[in-house]
Order: structure tokens, then C-alpha cells, then sequence
């Protein structure tokens, strides 16, 4: 059997001291790659953050759209209902006095009058079959 030389000893008096040491050069060498990545990712999961509340602001402010188009929608009917119903009364008889005043200015600020008084001008104007 042959015998190389090296300059590695082979028995060290301090075991745990070249253990250190031996983490220490590891650590420093590790140290900037583990950085570096560290950064990118840090970076990337940054950005990943805003669009995602960037796409979250979008949805909230759709949302609000389709919430205040259902509102229209919703008040458009009523109001198309309503007219549908006057024009079935006008069909027997054409209003005359106090009622055409009411019809007119009931016309006039149709689109302005809230939901509660559309209801009530259902309510009044509900045909009732026999």
C-alpha cells in the first residue's frame, strides 16, 4: 500500500473549533448567492403583491359598476311596468282634471322619483282581474 503526503493533517487536536471554522468559510461563501436569490424572489413576490391589489382594486370597482347598473336595471323596470300599467288604464279612458295634472308631472320627473314612490305608484295602478 502506498502512503500519499498531503498537506491535510490527519488527526486535529480541536475537532469542534475546525467544525466552527469550517461553517463560518461555508457560510461565507454561501452568503451572497443566498442573498442575491433572496432579493430576486423578495423582488418578484413584491410586484406579485401589487398586481394582485391592482386586480383586486379593478374587481371592487366592477363590482360597483354591476351594483349600480342593477340599481338602474332594476328602477328602469319598475318604471317600464308603471308605464305599461297607464297605458292599459289610458286604453279604457283618457284621464281629465286632477289626474292628467298628476300624469304629466308624474311623467316629467319619472326617472328622479326613488324606488319607495315607484313601488306605491304600482301598488295604486295594480289591475285587478275578474
Amino acid at each position: 500500500m502506498k502512503i500519499i503526503e498531503t498537506g491535510i493533517p490527519d488527526i486535529v487536536n480541536d475537532i469542534e473549533n475546525e467544525k466552527i471554522s469550517l461553517a463560518n468559510s461555508v457560510i461565507k461563501e454561501m452568503t451572497p448567492i443566498i442573498d442575491s436569490d433572496y432579493k430576486v424572489k423578495s423582488k418578484r413576490l413584491k410586484e406579485s403583491i401589487k398586481q394582485i391589489n391592482l386586480i383586486n382594486e379593478d374587481l371592487i370597482n366592477s363590482k360597483n359598476e354591476l351594483q349600480d347598473l342593477m340599481i338602474k336595471y332594476s328602477k328602469m323596470k319598475k318604471i317600464r311596468e308603471l308605464l305599461g300599467r297607464f297605458e292599459k288604464i289610458f286604453s279604457f279612458r283618457t284621464p281629465t282634471g286632477s289626474l292628467k295634472n298628476e300624469f304629466v308631472v308624474l311623467l316629467k320627473i319619472i326617472e328622479k322619483v326613488d324606488d319607495k314612490q315607484l313601488d306605491q305608484y304600482l301598488e295604486k295602478t295594480k289591475i285587478k282581474k275578474t
